[in-house]
């Protein structure tokens, strides 16, 4: 019996912590500064009117991504040289912003991104 409480006390956490991990979303970032993004949430090629702002970890995972044709999915490739200083992030057209996929943790205040994956063309 008690295997089985403590077989359902870890179930519930996980399930928990996956609740708390928040889906991935597409971002059109048009700033960043220090350790914050500023962008717009995107759904396809539409973005929302007002403009958000996440604190970035200072472990997030900062990766090249790509969408493969095969699979007919968004993946992830290597890890960013230079996370958010990389020229990508320091030299963005606020006019067209910069395309990514984030994921994030957390609620309101809280919430903070943990993944940023950039959009890459195959080959490129």
């Amino acid at each position: 019996m008690l295997r089985t409480l403590s077989c359902a006390v870890a179930a519930l956490l996980v399930s928990g912590a996956i609740a708390l991990a928040a889906d991935p979303f597409g971002f059109l970032i048009t700033e960043v500064k220090d350790d914050t993004i500023t962008g717009y949430k995107t759904k396809g090629k539409e973005k929302d009117e007002k403009t958000t702002t996440f604190k970035v970890s200072k472990d997030a995972k900062i990766t090249k991504g790509m969408f493969d044709k095969e699979k007919k999915m968004f993946v992830e490739g290597d890890p960013l040289e230079g996370g958010l200083k990389n020229e990508m992030f320091t030299k963005i057209d606020k006019e067209k912003g910069l395309r990514v996929r984030v994921t994030t943790e957390g609620e309101g205040d809280k919430e903070m991104v943990t993944k940023i994956s950039t959009f890459t063309r195959p080959g490129k």
